[in-house]
């Protein structure tokens, strides 16, 4: 008897295994960039999230500074409630094509004690990223409402309305 439920068991766990194991697969790409972050949160000496404005607001006005309606430097406990807006989850951004804009209205920016500087810009209307304003990808699973959940908790607006520029 104990035979056949070893027997059972095991047929039941290759049944749930993948059928072949991706090295660079989509929990990978989202645990090294969810690595990234917290590697440079490690090494913070300031972190600091602000909501601002962006060239695409007003396309047509080439002399148009985007403006900064709100910069918050994160305490303790609002950096380890960042930590947490950014599990580790399945970056499937490989196999999505993006289909917006590139909007971005939050930033965080993460100084390292040794002077860099990693910004992670965020676009909550598509729900894509940036890193240092490179790498363009749609956010790992459930970043877009963790990280929207986190925003709004330091009373910034995630999705909007942002006031309209003045001319």
């Amino acid at each position: 008897m104990v035979a056949r439920l070893t027997l059972i068991a095991a047929v039941c766990a290759l049944s749930v295994l993948p059928a072949h194991a991706e090295p660079e697969g989509s929990l990978a790409r989202g645990s090294q960039l969810q690595h990234r972050l917290f590697k440079a949160l490690d090494n913070a000496s300031t972190v600091t999230v602000i909501e601002h404005g962006n060239l695409v607001d007003v396309p047509s006005d080439k002399n148009y500074v985007p403006p900064i309606y709100a910069k918050i430097v994160l305490n303790a406990k609002q950096i380890q409630a960042l930590r947490y807006a950014l599990p580790v989850t399945k970056d499937r951004s490989r196999d999505m094509r993006l289909d917006c804009i590139f909007d971005d209205h939050h930033a965080v920016v993460i100084r390292e004690k040794n002077g860099d500087e990693l910004t992670l810009n965020l676009c909550f209307v598509c729900g894509e990223l940036s890193l240092d304003h490179d790498d363009e990808r749609v956010m790992p699973d459930g970043w877009a409402d963790s990280l929207s959940h986190f925003i709004a908790s330091l009373g910034m607006h995630p999705d909007g309305p942002w006031p309209l520029p003045h001319h």
